[in-house]
């Protein structure tokens, strides 16, 4: 009943999100003579989400990790690969932290260290982005001592209309220089943003280069936003930092 309630749920959402666009457009053009309103639907998913949550609290360690499980692409082989792969990440991360709780508190015992509590929380979000994009962003903070714990981001970026998982160097032409070109787009960023009192590691600890494993989502202006973790370019108190490439100043090699 419950699965049947959501599909049920999902096809009102999709059914909404297709028709409303067409109202508001009617209503724009009341002025307009009968026959002069075109209206173009674009057949585009509508993905949601649902949630698996592996739970644990106990006096070694607390640990939350919530798990997406998308809903609405047309290939449901893909969806189905995509969930597995979330579920066997979010289980693997689960795992990983019951055993480093575990073997901390273990070892601490054998040292008279005292116990420590440790925490390891993980969740999810869609980020709004232009059609045919859907991009869900996971945010894991985890904590094993000292004074502060820390936190990564990740995104996963896929095209709708083509059920594939979409990398960075998918955007652009092949045989051009995106890397050097969005290499440009940060360098001069960080110069403007390091006049305005912002800090970034310099020599080479600082940016040198993005890669193809870059984290890199596409916002709902369409423009591409690289983003770095906790300590890959900057100090901690900088958190997670973003580099929005507007798609203007590319458009020459994007696909």
């Amino acid at each position: 009943m419950k699965k049947k309630a959501f599909k049920m749920m999902l096809y009102l959402l999709c059914s909404f999100t297709l028709v409303s666009p067409m109202i508001i457009q009617a209503q724009t053009n009341k002025k307009d003579k009968p026959g002069t309103a075109i209206f173009v639907m674009v057949d585009v998913p509508c993905i949601m989400t649902s949630t698996k949550h592996i739970h644990k609290d106990s006096s070694k360690l607390y640990l939350d990790v919530k798990v997406p499980q998308v809903h609405g692409f047309s290939d449901k082989k893909f969806e189905k690969l995509l969930n597995h792969r979330f579920l066997q990440e979010g289980t693997n991360k689960a795992k990983t932290a019951i055993q480093n709780a575990e073997t901390y508190n273990k070892q601490s015992l054998e040292t008279n260290i005292p116990p420590l509590k440790f925490e390891y929380l993980s969740n999810f979000t869609i980020i709004e982005s232009t059609s045919p994009y859907f991009v869900l962003e996971f945010l894991d903070y985890e904590y094993s001592g000292g004074a502060h714990g820390l936190s990564t981001q990740k995104y996963i970026v896929t095209d709708t209309l083509n059920n594939t998982e979409i990398m960075l160097k998918d955007l652009f032409k092949e045989n051009t220089p995106y890397i050097e070109r969005i290499n440009a787009e940060i360098t001069t960023q960080i110069k403007e943003r390091t006049a305005k009192g912002e800090y970034f590691f310099t020599n080479g600890d600082g940016f040198t280069s993005i890669k193809d494993t870059t984290q890199f989502y596409i916002d709902k202006h369409g423009q591409i936003i690289i983003v770095f973790n906790v300590y890959e370019i900057a100090p901690y108190a900088a958190g997670a930092i973003s580099f929005p490439i507007n798609s203007e100043t590319i458009k020459d090699i994007l696909k």
